[in-house]
């Protein structure tokens, strides 16, 4: 069985100096981090979703690595960000503001791996 991804991408309007931005943090987390299991990985998909896939583990710095990352850079690109688990909406990161859904799943780490068991209601 493949383990949850979170993925992140760009809801507001961006330019490709954003995307060429975001690629180089994927990057920057990837070698900056010691990851539990994989590096968070860039996605774009024919230029209608851009952002990035995260495995969900239940190593805490892992999520807050990564959400940290994204934070920073929704304030600094003025872009924000949209979170999916599996096909349902957990939240989002507009002006470099966390969604009070996003962090309550950080709360919970041993649900926050397993994001089917969680009410996202």
């Amino acid at each position: 069985m493949s383990k949850p991804h979170l993925l992140a991408y760009f809801s507001s309007d961006y330019s490709e100096t954003d995307v060429s931005a975001l690629y180089g943090v994927v990057k920057q987390l990837g070698a900056e981090h010691a990851w539990a299991n994989h590096p968070p990985e860039f996605v774009e998909h024919d230029d209608a979703l851009v952002g990035i896939s995260f495995e969900l583990t239940d190593q805490l710095s892992d999520p807050l690595c990564f959400i940290d990352a994204l934070a920073n850079f929704s304030r600094t690109h003025a872009v924000d960000f949209e979170f999916e688990a599996g096909d349902e909406r957990v939240g989002a990161i507009e002006n470099g503001f966390v969604e009070h859904t996003i962090q309550q799943l950080l709360i919970n780490t041993s649900a926050f791996a397993e994001f089917g068991r969680l009410d996202f209601a």
